[in-house]
């Protein structure tokens, strides 16, 4: 399988892209994220949807901090990969050691969430990016 890490750009009216250290602490300031993210995850599902069955493509996200506490997020995700019968192996969300830590326990839910085989995310990939110490005690505490 190959992975592939997605890098959002925003295009301006001359199709020019704006780098997203101009535009993402806008969004932030906003509380936009959660539905930033949200668009992100839907247009790699609907491109992975598109592609023909035989590919091996999977896709690694950035989720921010609050969307790692949005309510709405997970079932969202959820339902658009149940209707699409996209493999959730295929996405890979990426945490920062800072956005786990931050509110540890929103996510410790936001993981279990999505490795409940009852929700359909038994088998979707994580990367917390952090130190050895912060995995295993956060490890434990999820799985």
């Amino acid at each position: 399988m190959n992975y592939y890490e997605v890098l959002i750009r925003m295009a301006e009216e001359e199709s020019n892209l704006i780098p997203p250290g101009a535009f993402l602490p806008f969004v932030e300031k906003y509380n936009l994220m959660p539905r930033l993210d949200g668009w992100v995850v839907e247009q790699v599902i609907h491109y992975l949807a598109d592609q023909k069955a035989g590919s091996r493509a999977s896709f690694c996200i950035n989720l921010a901090r609050s969307t790692l506490i949005d309510s709405v997020f997970a079932d969202r995700i959820r339902k658009l990969l149940n209707v699409t019968g996209i493999d959730p192996r295929r996405i890979c969300f990426e945490i920062e050691t800072a956005d786990m830590t931050a509110n540890l326990p929103s996510a410790v839910q936001f993981v279990k969430k999505y490795n409940n085989p009852v929700a359909g995310f038994h088998y979707a990939v994580f990367i917390m990016i952090m130190t050895h110490l912060i995995y295993s005690n956060i490890s434990e505490l999820i799985f």
